[in-house]
């Protein structure tokens, strides 16, 4: 029993109890014992932007390696997004995972993000996955749970 992190797939694997998704089918890279795993649907966009314009987006960084996106307020982005193709649109649930080649340090594609007229992006779609996890009589899930009071993602850090 138990969840890890795995890039390139869904932001936990799910290995506990019964899981539920239509896209589950691989295998984590590495790990030894066989998971259930949902590859998570990707797509590059370019956003384009006046330089000093508001971004206009609200980012989860939880897992300090892309940005969950939490709300699109007015500014570049919403402005971009009515003017873009809806399958090239960012929209809020979505995870940046790239910002101009730059991958897994929240802070450096933060600092991109503020500081080029032009980002080309990597973005995950979310994936809804449904678990049932069995446990004993204890008041423990077992799991150590990373959140912040100001979003509303919630990560799987551990599970012991």
């Amino acid at each position: 029993t138990r969840a890890s992190g795995c890039v390139g797939f869904l932001h936990a694997v799910v290995a506990m109890g019964s899981v539920q998704c239509s896209t589950c089918v691989e295998e984590c890279p590495g790990d030894s014992e066989p998971l259930i795993v949902c590859k998570v649907p990707t797509f590059r966009t370019t956003v384009e932007r006046e330089l000093g314009e508001k971004i206009g987006l609200k980012l989860d960084a939880l897992d300090r390696l892309g940005f969950v996106i939490i709300d699109i307020p007015p500014g570049a982005v919403k402005a971009w997004n009515d003017a873009c193709p809806v399958d090239r649109a960012l929209q809020v649930h979505q995870r940046i995972v790239e910002v101009n080649g730059i991958v897994g340090d929240c802070a450096a594609m933060f600092a991109a993000m503020k500081q080029s007229a032009i980002w080309h992006l990597v973005v995950q779609r979310p994936v809804e996955i449904r678990a049932i996890i069995s446990r004993d009589d204890t008041k423990s899930l077992g799991m150590n749970l990373r959140y912040s009071t100001s979003s509303n993602s919630l990560m799987i850090a551990e599970v012991e």
